[in-house]
């Protein structure tokens, strides 16, 4: 990655939200306000759980704030990187921006960074909140480990933003993809529940998924100190995916370039 790159992207990014400063300050208000639907919500369920959250030592609600924190990351790159290709499209700009030097593949990723700083500081508030005012325990975090995983879902989660970016070109419609990853992360990745409560033909199939390992990895890593070691299987699966699906996924985009171009559907219609 070209930090310089990145760091401009980022930087030009930041400065246009900085003008939209209300927005801004609503969408960090609006992680509070989640939090406290999610906490009385979870009050419902908590006893009826309790057999399946024994061994992650908490209650529902600290077991879902954490699925649905790194559900986010994967709505981001799903919903961002196509949304930064249908705006580009929009704006009859698409294609001056992938004639520059740099692959239009990495356009796309650095294109995304400020959303994806944006979610993390919505997750940090999330959990922030949490803890001051609705009482949520980590009772043991292993924060190198929580910091690792954290890195690898990331990287193992922005191939399926490049497919969904992909498919929009290809296709001309790429929230169905997008719709269908989704929809399939949180009934099989224990977001809302634990994985275990699954009929066994569904845990079988839930441990293709990388947000599986990525949410079951950081629940380990926040909530019961596990170390690197004890994270093998959700730390080989997420760089697994993270080497295997980035050179598939720019691979895809490409060719969904090319068709794009071949076809003259670069501007939005």
């Amino acid at each position: 990655m070209n930090l310089r790159l990145a760091a401009a992207f980022l930087k030009r990014d930041f400065k246009n939200q900085a003008n939209y400063r209300v927005s801004l300050v609503l969408q960090l208000f609006g992680a509070t306000l989640s939090m406290a639907i999610l906490f009385f919500a979870s009050r419902l369920f908590s006893a009826d759980l309790a057999p399946q959250l024994r061994p992650y030592r908490a209650d529902y609600f600290t077991f879902v704030l954490l699925g649905l924190a790194f559900h986010q990351y994967l709505g981001v790159t799903l919903y961002g990187f196509s949304g930064c290709v249908r705006q580009a499209q929009a704006l009859g700009v698409l294609e001056s921006m992938l004639v520059s030097p740099t692959p239009p593949w990495k356009i796309v990723v650095y294109s995304n960074l400020w959303n994806l700083t944006l979610v993390t500081l919505q997750v940090f508030l999330s959990l922030v909140v949490a803890v001051a005012l609705f009482d949520a325990v980590f009772p043991q975090v292993n924060v190198v480990s929580a910091a690792v995983i954290f890195v690898l879902t990331l990287l193992a989660l922005l191939p399926f933003g490049l497919i969904s970016a992909g498919a929009l070109l290809a296709f001309r419609r790429g929230d169905p993809i997008s719709f269908a990853i989704a929809s399939f992360s949180g009934l099989l990745g224990g977001v809302y529940y634990p994985v275990s409560i699954l009929p066994d033909w569904l845990q079988h199939l839930s441990q293709i998924i990388p947000v599986t390992h990525a949410i079951e990895g950081i629940r380990q890593a926040m909530l019961k100190g596990a170390g690197l070691g004890d994270l093998k299987v959700p730390l080989l699966v997420l760089a697994l995916t993270a080497a295997a699906g980035f050179p598939l996924a720019a691979l895809f985009f490409n060719y969904a370039l090319r068709k794009a171009r071949r076809e003259g559907s670069l501007t939005y219609q």
